[in-house]
């Protein structure tokens, strides 16, 4: 009645250590937890800092609603990037491709109206919370260099482990 039991034989990786790995990586699959741990923070001091100085700013409005809405622009980045962790179905990787690229089109539109507004208004005396200029300055800045970031997962997202170059 002490019977060892073996696991059977062939492959003995079980699929808890492939959901621990993003393109094969565990390094990438901490720093890609580690960002969203951080673009959500981030998120959320946005929608924060928008949401208290939205009648703050009467020459530039748009502003504190620029925040806001940044605060939601980076999610079809983390539902798109989930499926090339958890070793989904081929369609869902599909599905999650043509959201990735939608995310990463609407986050280039969105900073470019955002930097339509916010740089020439940052060293300007403009009727608007100081807070809220700077705060918004300093995340579209931000913003540029995370699409650089964010766009090269989503090319390995979109190549799937085939080799482009």
């Amino acid at each position: 009645m002490n019977e060892e039991i073996k696991p059977p034989s062939g492959d003995t990786k079980s699929s808890d250590s492939e959901s621990t790995k993003f393109f094969g990586s565990t390094i990438l699959f901490v720093l890609l937890i580690a960002s969203y741990i951080l673009w959500f923070s981030l998120g959320l001091a946005k929608l924060v800092i928008g949401a208290v100085y939205v009648n703050d700013c009467d020459e530039v409005e748009m502003i504190p609603i620029w925040l806001i809405i940044d605060g939601f622009v980076y999610i079809p980045f983390a539902i798109g990037l989930i499926p090339f962790y958890k070793g989904s179905s081929d369609s869902t990787k599909h599905y999650a491709k043509i959201l990735l690229i939608v995310g990463i089109v609407v986050s280039i539109g969105w900073n470019i109206t955002g930097a339509a507004f916010i740089y020439p208004n940052n060293n300007n005396d403009v009727d608007c919370s100081k807070v809220a200029r700077s705060f918004a300055f300093a995340m579209l800045t931000t913003n540029w260099g995370t699409i650089g970031i964010w766009g090269q997962l989503v090319f390995r997202a979109l190549a799937d482990g085939k080799s482009c170059c």
